[in-house]
């Protein structure tokens, strides 16, 4: 989820490629959020009401500069600091993700035994150790885990329960399931079974742990997609795909809710209005079209929610 990385979301498929057992079940789960990363700075009052208006939660993002902010290792003072910035009654509840995406995090891809993996789970416990001190009523969660695989041999990344330890010590699992590749490119049955697959991995966890699992999902492609990254995903897609996460089940475990990355500007947009000769005028037009856009997206899990 850094800010220089476009990274894809949502899924999609068309009703007709997906079994009758998976979309059969109950058409709503019971509970089901969605959580956006908002402030003032980043989103036009509008759409901040319209967050507040369809009850999408607001969560918070703990990155390396609240915990790690020299490289240096866990800073407690700062990750006490950072907490009493997000939540400044020590009462308070709320959602906080971990993201932490430097060699800390990409280290927990190593074997289970080895030196740098177990260095890398002791690292991350520190620094819920430490949110949780300073705001204990505060879920926690990681995200990016387990990590997104697409091909068989990133199997390895998450084999062996190998994050047990750590999810015990989380109050929810987030990970990244996000669309690298529109139907158009590789097809939609590749999709599902990518969806699913991924689906399984953290549901596992889920099963066996008593964690809820809450995706980060996304309506752009990522910019690792040489040909269509930075690019919107077909609105039929992304609610199809939507709408068999919801549905899907692991030993009757489903997902929880979403977790909705807003903050990138679809690329034709960008391209078009930083063309204009007046800045400040084009970084308004910018956002004003993700905006329009993520509401437009947004819509279609409400409805399926029953939140519109």
């Amino acid at each position: 989820m850094k800010f220089r990385l476009y990274k894809i979301v949502i899924v999609a498929l068309t009703i007709s490629l997906v079994s009758h057992s998976v979309l059969g079940q109950q058409l709503t789960p019971q509970i089901f959020d969605l959580y956006v990363f908002k402030s003032p700075a980043m989103f036009q009052p509008e759409t901040l009401q319209y967050f507040d208006s369809e009850n999408i939660k607001t969560a918070k993002l703990m990155t390396s500069s609240g915990f790690n902010p020299y490289g240096k290792g866990v800073d407690s003072a700062n990750i006490i600091r950072y907490m009493n910035l997000f939540y400044p009654n020590p009462a308070s509840t709320g959602t906080c993700v971990i993201d932490w995406e430097d060699s800390t995090y990409y280290d927990l891809r190593k074997d289970r035994y080895s030196a740098q993996f177990n260095q890398a789970v002791d690292s991350f416990i520190k620094v819920i150790k430490f949110m949780k001190q300073a705001r204990p009523k505060v879920k926690i969660g990681i995200f990016g885990l387990p990590f997104l695989v697409f091909y068989p041999a990133a199997d390895v990344y998450n084999k062996d329960n190998k994050f047990d330890k750590l999810f015990q010590h989380c109050d929810f699992i987030a990970p990244e399931i996000y669309i690298v590749f529109p139907d158009k490119q590789i097809g939609g049955r590749r999709n599902i079974t990518f969806i699913q697959h991924n689906l399984d991995i953290a549901l596992d966890y889920a099963y066996r742990l008593n964690k809820p699992v809450i995706p980060f999902i996304w309506e752009i492609i990522p910019q690792s997609n040489q040909q269509y990254g930075g690019t919107l995903i077909p609105k039929d897609e992304y609610r199809n795909y939507a709408r068999l996460m919801m549905h899907y089940k692991y030993n009757n475990i489903s997902i929880k809710g979403f977790f909705l990355w807003t903050p990138s500007i679809p690329s034709p947009v960008y391209n078009k209005t930083r063309s204009h000769s007046n800045a400040i005028l084009s970084k308004s037009l910018s956002i004003h079209a993700r905006d329009s856009v993520l509401k437009s997206y947004y819509n279609e899990i409400l409805e399926m929610i029953g939140k519109q």
